[in-house]
């Protein structure tokens, strides 16, 4: 039975307590020689071979019992990821997040490498003032040595804000100008005013980008907003609108 063998399925783990392993993996483990790390990845899995703590070679096999394969390989190779974004407001600023991405986006192809047996989450992020659109995230766990082709797209509905300036407090952000003509204004909203949270969530304990993500939301859509004035929490309904951002500051 080889020894270092690590983590795994269930089934798997109890074949190799059993002092059972699948004939092509035992036959090619031995033929190598040395200690065996296991990863599983999907359908496919991959044992890492090791002599000395040095990785020397790759098995990966699939298939069960009679019908199992395996490959030996070279030693774990990192994988590559290359991501576009396709953003259907051009000029908008871009973010790409995770996976070692360099944050802001200058458009093309973006490639990046990832140390073997790592897996990591992407996504874009288009940001006009204090207004916040996302891409689904998506969560990536590639063979070692693979290379994957992303496309991230973020969404086209417009992403509208309540056109106040705000500023980050522990407890929520404090408005600390509400325009005349803007949603907050028409609402009710007023300077002073701190708001504690949006639709029932909570705004307290956050950065001020999730807060704003919070409150944000495509155009034409209400935000029921809960706010502290005078010592008591009031609750307003806030129509979400497109707003300039060059009207917008943030503190």
């Amino acid at each position: 039975m080889p020894r270092g063998f690590e983590g795994g399925s269930a089934e798997l783990v109890t074949r190799v307590q059993g002092g059972k392993l699948d004939l092509p993996v035992a036959v090619a483990l031995e033929k190598q020689g040395g200690d065996l790390v296991f990863s599983p990845r999907g359908t496919a899995r991959q044992g890492v071979v090791r002599r000395g703590g040095e990785a020397v070679h790759t098995l990966r096999w699939s298939g069960e019992g009679r019908s199992t394969t395996c490959t030996v390989g070279p030693p774990p190779a990192p994988w590559t990821l290359a991501v576009r974004v396709d953003d259907p407001r051009d000029g908008a600023p871009l973010q790409l997040m995770g996976c070692g991405l360099p944050g802001v986006y200058e458009g093309g192809v973006v490639r990046v490498e990832r140390p073997p047996g790592s897996s990591c989450v992407v996504q874009a992020r288009r940001r006009d003032g204090v207004l916040v659109a996302e891409s689904e995230a998506v969560e990536l766990a590639p063979l070692d040595g693979e290379h994957v082709d992303l496309v991230l797209h973020v969404p086209a509905v417009d992403v509208g804000g309540i056109g106040a300036m705000v500023r980050s407090d522990p407890d929520g952000v404090v408005l600390t100008d509400v325009p005349p003509g803007t949603p907050a204004a028409l609402a009710g909203l007023r300077e002073g005013d701190l708001v504690v949270g949006a639709d029932g969530q909570p705004l307290s304990g956050l950065r001020l980008p999730e807060q704003i993500a919070r409150v944000t939301g495509p155009v034409g859509e209400t935000v029921r907003l809960q706010v502290i004035r005078g010592g008591r929490v009031v609750e307003l309904e806030v129509e979400r609108s497109w707003v300039e951002p060059e009207d917008l500051d943030l503190e």
